[in-house]
């Protein structure tokens, strides 16, 4: 069958070969599973050590386009985000969909941030999560956000290949997408509040106030509606966990996010 792919804003180039370098020439990629995050098979290419692949189980082409596509529009944000391209493969029983990125050598984020972070770090940290903050404002009117690229334990800080700055990076790239204007009323303020849970990980780890991104979470508060089940109660969760850096889920701390609502 004829093989497609989808390319990302800068169009990362794929080796001419790419389908036969996928069907034979990936190598298990296990000491690096833990810096490049998520609970996909990970391999790199013998022949072409600049590139990072990702087996995504049971995704579409057409879904993980639009995941690459919602996550590249972060950079407009400050936030780092490797170039890739979703490459479907005949596996032996169906078809497959690889995610070929550009290989990033460096230590995971929480490491650093839990050791003696120095400022530079420290104030590169701060401007993700505070893109991240203000891409949810944007997107609330405009367009689909990409899921799950809010917690610390999805970066590296490192060197991405064909470059010499260290930079943090989101290397546990999403599958999925979300319409913030979806059927789900809680979908922005339930976001909003995962982008704080992150900030609040990153404060606990540093000892450190991450203010840009306090100060954005703020402003993407002050948009968001009442919830019909939570009240203000989701609202006031965001500047809860922020101000005592603990977590707080709306998947698993109902009960808590209740207690919060005052209305």
């Amino acid at each position: 069958m004829a093989h497609e792919t989808s390319g990302t804003p800068d169009e990362l180039v794929l080796p001419d070969n790419i389908q036969d370098l996928l069907a034979g020439s990936l190598k298990p990629a296990d000491h690096l599973v833990f810096m490049h995050g998520g609970n996909t098979l990970m391999f790199l290419i013998e022949s072409h050590p600049d590139l990072f692949v990702r087996l995504n189980f049971e995704n579409h082409l057409e879904d993980m386009e639009a995941s690459l596509n919602a996550v590249h529009g972060l950079r407009e944000y400050g936030v780092n985000v490797p170039p890739a391209r979703a490459v479907e493969h005949d596996g032996e029983h169906h078809t497959d969909v690889y995610v070929v990125t550009k290989r990033i050598d460096g230590r995971p984020l929480v490491e650093l941030l839990a050791g003696n972070a120095d400022e530079e770090l420290l104030a590169e940290v701060d401007t993700t999560w505070a893109g991240l903050a203000r891409n949810l404002i944007n997107s609330k009117k405009e367009r689909a956000i990409p899921m799950d690229v809010a917690t610390p334990e999805q970066y590296m800080f490192g060197v991405m290949a064909g470059e010499t700055q260290p930079r943090t990076w989101l290397v546990d790239l999403p599958e999925h997408t979300e319409d913030l204007n979806g059927d789900d009323p809680d979908a922005y303020i339930e976001q909003v509040l995962n982008v704080a849970n992150g900030v609040a990980i990153i404060q606990a780890l540093t000892g450190k106030v991450m203010a840009a991104a306090q100060s954005a979470l703020e402003k993407a508060v002050m948009l968001a509606e009442d919830s019909e089940e939570y009240g203000d109660g989701m609202a006031n969760a965001v500047k809860y966990v922020i101000e005592n850096n603990v977590t707080l889920y709306l998947d698993g701390d109902e009960d808590r996010i209740v207690e919060l609502r005052t209305k």
